[in-house]
């Protein structure tokens, strides 16, 4: 590829002249990828595509831009960013889409804000929406911005995950940020915010063809970005498995007679799901290795690592986990997913608080709670006779409530709270109190429990 040098970003780059850049053109030696990244007070990159440093703290860790593919996608990913213009990242997953713009934002210090798009995605979501608040005047609805609206007030880098799994009117409403006008206008406040110098947009895709649900997007939207292919070098996988002395090193904790067994079993042994592909991985280490490991049929759980269970249907994967929760003596929550299911349905929304019913609902329990109290029999007199109290608080409550409490039903009683008889909540809630006190003391065979009775507190 030639590049040709040009006004754009001219503080940043130092193309001088034209010049060949392409896949092999980087990265043949160790000491030519060293004298290629530019690390100084100003400017971030790999020569001669460069990018001015943000803000925030430079973290020059946890990611190594020497190793020959990475400097490579590296160089790519900078190449674009020479233009005003979002960058759209595409490769197979677990390539390093991801992890590459979060390590050029720590590397450059910019912020980046990460954004995982998906079919239940809304553009609300992302600008924002009035919402509750509680404030000295009690409840009211304000608005509150969105995750991708205040990354744009504060002039961070933006990277929207899986862009191709989310609905086409987030994709519109997308556009205005994305094209030249490069704002967002927010109907509900009546005001445009203009995108500042800073702030990057960057867009992170599966190949659609690879299945998973990913989705052509149009070509008109596409056309907004400049595209990058993250790729892995042809010899990628057999420099990984020759590179023997880096995982004795990785696993030098382990005994010396099994330090390839841990490493095969954690890394890809337990990753493949079918008998043919385990014995390829073990033929592959004998070749490579000269030794034949030994395969644990019985992984374990560890490390905290998340496990996933792949198997027929009826095979007894939740039976597994079940017993396995009994055994250890671990709360197991089973959740059912669908379709069908909603983000919200997990991590919970905003529900409109009716005190009215809530209250409604707990005068009717206790109701029924104090009928099957009077109605208890005659060997109990006594008890029921020291406990008479709250009978009489009872029917005090109705009176207040209501003028005749012998004529009418609770929910008549509540009716009339309605219109103002608020200061009947104190008196109910003693009552719940007393009638929790005699359950637990007396054993009383009535229907309810002081667990429902600690729900009607509750509401």
């Amino acid at each position: 590829m030639f590049v040709l040098q040009s006004d754009i970003h001219s503080e940043d780059s130092q193309l001088s002249q034209l010049q060949t850049f392409g896949w092999d053109a980087i990265g043949r030696s160790e000491e030519s990828m060293l004298n290629n990244v530019v690390q100084s007070d100003k400017y971030f990159g790999i020569a001669p595509f460069n990018i001015s440093k943000g803000d925030d703290d430079c973290k020059p860790e946890g990611f190594e831009f020497l190793a020959p593919t990475t400097c490579r996608n590296a160089m790519r990913v900078l190449r674009a960013m020479q233009l005003r213009k979002p960058v759209l990242l595409e490769g197979s997953p677990g390539v390093g889409k991801t992890s590459l713009i979060v390590a050029i934002g720590k590397y450059s210090g910019h912020r980046v804000v990460r954004i995982n798009l998906s079919g239940q995605t809304d553009i609300m979501d992302l600008l924002g929406s009035d919402l509750p608040v509680e404030d000295a005047e009690g409840m009211r609805f304000a608005w509150s911005d969105g995750i991708l609206l205040q990354a744009l007030k504060n002039g961070d880098w933006v990277l929207l995950d899986e862009l191709n799994l989310a609905p086409q009117s987030v994709l519109e409403g997308l556009n205005a940020i994305l094209d030249h006008r490069a704002e967002v206008f927010i109907p509900e406040l009546g005001q445009t915010y203009k995108c500042p110098t800073s702030f990057r947009v960057f867009a992170c895709q599966n190949p659609s063809c690879q299945g998973g649900g990913w989705k052509w997007l149009p070509k008109s939207f596409l056309n907004r970005f400049t595209k990058v292919w993250v790729l892995l070098d042809k010899n990628f996988f057999s420099f990984f498995i020759s590179a023997r002395n880096l995982i004795l090193f990785i696993f030098s904790g382990a005994l010396e007679s099994s330090k390839e067994d841990v490493f095969l079993n954690t890394v890809y042994i337990q990753r493949m799901r079918t008998a043919a592909d385990r014995q390829e991985v073990v033929k592959l280490c004998a070749e490579v290795f000269g030794v034949k490991p030994f395969i644990n049929p019985y992984p374990r759980l560890q490390h905290q690592w998340l496990c996933i269970l792949v198997g027929p249907s009826a095979s007894g994967k939740s039976s597994v986990v079940r017993l396995l929760a009994d055994l250890t003596g671990n709360v197991l929550n089973e959740l059912n997913l669908s379709s069908a299911t909603d983000i919200s349905e997990l991590l919970g929304c905003f529900e409109q608080y009716n005190a009215f019913r809530s209250f409604r609902s707990a005068l009717t329990q206790v109701e029924r709670y104090i009928d099957e109290y009077c109605g208890l029999s005659l060997e109990l007199e006594a008890i029921v006779l020291e406990r008479k109290d709250l009978v009489s608080k009872w029917f005090k409550l109705l009176s207040s409530m209501y003028g005749n409490p012998t004529a009418a039903s609770a929910s008549a009683y509540a009716d009339s709270w309605k219109s103002g008889s608020g200061s009947s909540l104190a008196p109910l809630i003693l009552i719940v109190e007393q009638l929790k006190l005699g359950l637990e003391k007396y054993h009383f065979p009535v229907s309810g429990s002081a667990k429902n009775l600690n729900k009607v507190l509750k509401s």
